[in-house]
Parts: C-alpha cells; sequence; structure tokens
C-alpha cells in the first residue's frame, strides 16, 4: 500500500514536471542566445568540428536570432558556437576585403642610347708652293665630299637599373560561402597599382679629333734642282653634343578567381586548400627624344679646309620602346590560420601557371637638316625592326601572402601583413635589344676606309619581376 501511494506520488510530481519544462523550452527567456540555433547533429560532423562544452560559453551575446535563422558568434577565439555535440552554422554568407598596397617592383634597365649620325663633310685641300725667296702661294684644289657615320652614345645616370620607389595601390575582394558551415567559399578580387612614370635626362658633350686620307701637297722650289713634294694629312676637330630626354610609364594590375575549402585542423590551426584561375598584366612604355648637334672647328694653322655641307648639322628623333606581358594560367594554393582570444595569424601560398603573352611595339621617327634625308639616322630602333612583335612564353606567378590582426566581431576583422608576387620570364624595355660590332665602309677621295662602331638591335630577352610590400585591410560579412 504505501509503495502505491509511492509511486502514485512520484506520478504525480512528474506530471506537474515535464509541462513546466516543455514550456520552458517552447518560450525561452530573452536572456538566453540559444534561441534560434539550428544544430547540426553530431554524427554528421566531422572530427575537427569545433563544439562548446557548456553553455556558459555563450555568456556575453546580446543578439537574440528568431527560430529558424543561422547564427555566428565566437566562442574562444574560434569562428562558431554552438550546443554541447553540435557545430553552428552561420548567416554570413558573403564577404568582402578592402586592402591598400604600398609595394615596391623590380627595377628597369634602359637599352643602350645608342645613335650613328651621318654627316657630309667638304673637304678642300691645298697646294702651298714655297718660293726659293721664301714667298708662299695657297692654291686650293678640287673639293670633295666625304659622307662620315658619327657614333653617339650618351649616359644616363643608374641606367642599369631606374628606381622605381613604392607605388600605392588597392585590392578588393568579393566572395561566397558556399556551404552553411562556411567550409568552402569562392571568391573574385582584382588589384592595381598606381600608374606611374619615371623621368630620366642626359646630356654631354663629345670632342673628336678627326683624321682623314686627305692631304695637302707642299711644294718647295728649289734654286740648283727639281722641287721637293711633301704630303701634309688633313685634321680637323669635330664636337658632338647630345641631349636625351625620356620617361617610364608602367601599369600592373591583376585578377583573380578563387575558390577554397577547409581541409584540416592541425595543432589549433584551420588549413585551407584552394585553387582558380588567376590573370596579370604588366605594361611599361618607354619614351626616348634625342638632340645632337655636329659642329666642325679647324685646327689653328692647319691648310686646307673641313666643313659640314650643313653647319652645324642636327637631328632630332624620338623612339618608343612598349611592352606588355598578359599572363593567365591555372592556380593552387594553400591558407594556414591560427585564432586565439580574438586575434589570428594567417599565411597563404599560391601558385599559377600558364602562358604569358609577351608583345612588344617599337616606333622611331627622326627628323633634321640631313643631306642624306631622314631616314639616314640609325637610332635604337632600326628600320627593319619598326612595327609589332609577339610571342607566348610559359610563365609561373607565385604569392605569398602573411597576415596578422585582430577579430571585432562575427561581422568584421582587421589587419596588416606582407605580401609578395612574382612574374618568371617577363619582357621588358630593356631586355629587347642586343648590341652588336658593325662594319662601315666610308670612302675617303680614292680609298676605302672601313669604320667599326655599335649597333643595337632587336632581340627577344626574358627576365623575372616582382612587386612586394605592405598591406593593410579589412574584410566584412554580410
Amino acid at each position: 500500500m504505501r509503495m502505491q501511494l509511492s509511486l502514485y506520488g512520484l506520478g504525480a510530481a512528474l506530471a506537474m514536471a515535464l509541462p513546466q519544462a516543455w514550456a520552458q523550452d517552447a518560450a525561452p527567456t530573452p536572456a538566453t542566445p540559444m534561441i534560434g540555433v539550428r544544430m547540426i547533429p553530431a554524427d554528421n560532423m566531422a572530427a575537427d568540428t569545433d563544439v562548446v562544452e557548456s553553455p556558459l560559453q555563450l555568456v556575453g551575446h546580446k543578439e537574440i536570432v528568431p527560430t529558424g535563422h543561422q547564427y555566428y558568434g565566437p566562442i574562444a577565439g574560434r569562428p562558431g558556437f554552438g550546443l554541447p555535440g553540435c557545430r553552428v552554422v552561420q548567416p554570413y554568407q558573403f564577404f568582402g576585403r578592402v586592402e591598400y598596397l604600398l609595394w615596391d617592383v623590380k627595377d628597369v634597365g634602359l637599352p643602350p642610347l645608342e645613335a650613328t649620325i651621318p654627316a657630309r663633310f667638304i673637304v678642300t685641300p691645298f697646294r702651298r708652293t714655297i718660293a726659293t725667296d721664301g714667298t708662299i702661294t695657297d692654291v686650293p684644289l678640287a673639293s670633295q665630299n666625304v659622307d662620315a657615320l658619327i657614333h653617339i652614345s650618351p649616359t644616363v645616370p643608374g641606367a642599369a637599373g631606374l628606381d622605381q620607389t613604392e607605388r600605392s595601390g588597392g585590392r578588393v575582394t568579393l566572395g561566397y560561402m558556399i556551404d552553411p558551415l562556411c567550409e568552402t567559399t569562392v571568391s573574385f578580387s582584382y588589384f592595381r597599382l598606381e600608374n606611374w612614370s619615371v623621368d630620366f635626362a642626359a646630356a654631354g658633350t663629345t670632342p673628336l679629333e678627326v683624321s682623314t686620307n686627305f692631304v695637302n701637297e707642299i711644294v718647295t722650289l728649289q734654286p740648283d734642282g727639281p722641287p721637293t713634294v711633301e704630303t701634309d694629312p688633313i685634321e680637323f676637330s669635330m664636337t658632338s653634343d647630345a641631349t636625351a630626354l625620356g620617361s617610364l610609364k608602367t601599369r600592373f594590375w591583376g585578377a583573380e578567381l578563387y575558390g577554397q575549402r577547409r581541409l584540416m585542423r592541425l595543432f589549433g590551426a584551420v588549413i585551407y586548400v584552394g585553387g582558380g584561375l588567376r590573370y596579370v598584366d604588366l605594361n611599361e612604355d618607354l619614351t626616348l627624344s634625342q638632340a645632337v648637334e655636329l659642329t666642325v672647328t679647324p685646327n689653328p694653322g692647319a691648310l686646307g679646309t673641313v666643313v659640314l655641307e650643313t653647319d652645324p648639322t642636327t637631328v632630332v628623333f624620338s623612339e618608343v620602346v612598349s611592352t606588355e606581358n598578359r599572363f593567365i594560367g591555372l592556380e593552387v594554393g594553400t591558407t594556414v590560420e591560427y585564432r586565439k582570444c580574438g586575434f589570428f595569424v594567417s599565411g597563404t601560398a599560391k601558385v599559377a601557371v600558364g602562358g604569358n603573352r609577351q608583345e612588344v611595339l617599337l616606333a622611331e621617327n627622326a627628323t633634321g637638316n640631313l643631306p642624306q634625308g631622314d631616314g639616314a639616322v640609325i637610332a635604337l630602333v632600326l628600320p627593319q625592326n619598326i612595327g609589332e612583335h609577339s610571342r607566348t612564353r610559359l610563365s609561373a606567378v607565385p604569392e605569398l601572402t602573411a597576415l596578422i590582426g585582430y577579430e571585432f566581431g562575427p561581422q568584421f576583422r582587421a589587419f596588416v601583413g606582407v605580401n609578395l608576387i612574382y612574374l618568371t620570364n617577363a619582357v621588358r624595355p630593356g631586355n629587347v635589344f642586343t648590341s652588336t660590332g658593325v662594319s662601315t665602309n666610308v670612302m675617303f677621295r680614292d680609298a676605302e676606309a672601313s669604320a667599326s662602331q655599335t649597333r643595337s638591335s632587336f632581340l627577344w630577352g626574358d627576365e623575372d619581376f616582382w612587386a612586394r610590400g605592405l598591406l593593410v585591410g579589412g574584410e566584412f560579412r554580410y
């Protein structure tokens, strides 16, 4: 009988307690931040899933999420929270990132600023007769035109590597979290450095002492015999004044379509792997303008005359060397990120391999008062090389990024870091020319003399390009 009464009492107590518990579950108080949290059963979770051991870890969250919605919030420095044995689904499926870039780029060398200017000299030898009484009589002989080639090569300080200095830029990234657990994301990013220009100048005066095959005849009359005849080579001085002005304009930008997935958790760090498509564009325009003036100064007391047919001879010529690299390739990468107490550090390594379309545009224009015509100027860009040249090379674009930052909440975090991007097998204005020795025949009166000069010609060349520096940015989710 007593046992029956005890069972009846226990049943009544349970009957009164269970409805109260059901009522509490159906209408939680606003102070409980677990309302509406969508949970995933433990048997559906991966082995590395974040879990919470006690609801006490939710203390401090004031946001109440309506039933049926998703919720995101940090717990103990981790990206998500939930109930024991459950993982939380995050509500923010879109994310964006804005970065300010301050990058230093690899210097560019200049091609040899060489030019060959044709000059036409009028040489008039003399016959000097010395009588027995010392009287001197000078008689001009037939004048002849002499075409010669004058080689100039002004030197630009720092031509081996024009300092590009630091350049500002920006990068914008927009992304989407494909799955509710945010383990798989896809993003599109675009970066660009400011267009910049580096100006340079060179000037110099080159004195030349010129000796020709032309000779003056010196006849000395003898009182009691035949006259003696001697020859005197015609020499003169020439001055070459050259001025070179130039500028190098550079544009560097790129875009990337990238997807990544969470791979595993190792020693408290989360490891992601990804892949995608990358495009990089590097364009450099080199503009050169050179002015040359040739003048002749006869040696004092010299016999015979040498003058330029057009004195002074002036030439102004401009040249354009434009190079462009357009790389597109497939990319793979990995990211390791560690979080603790709201702070995080991450490192990313990527490499893209693909084709680099190289294009070179060469143009040249010369004006002056040359008797041979403006086309006689042989400058950096030879007539046979004027126009467009293109080819495709296999290239790689590695990129390294290291960040440190702080999460201010579930929707925003800020960071600073360093970044390096590299392009192999790039064509640049300084590596598409080669200097070769050329022999030129010049006619001096009755004999032909050979003169050697240096001439630049177009030749494909490759070099690596890099940009590196600091970045500051923020990431937001919505």
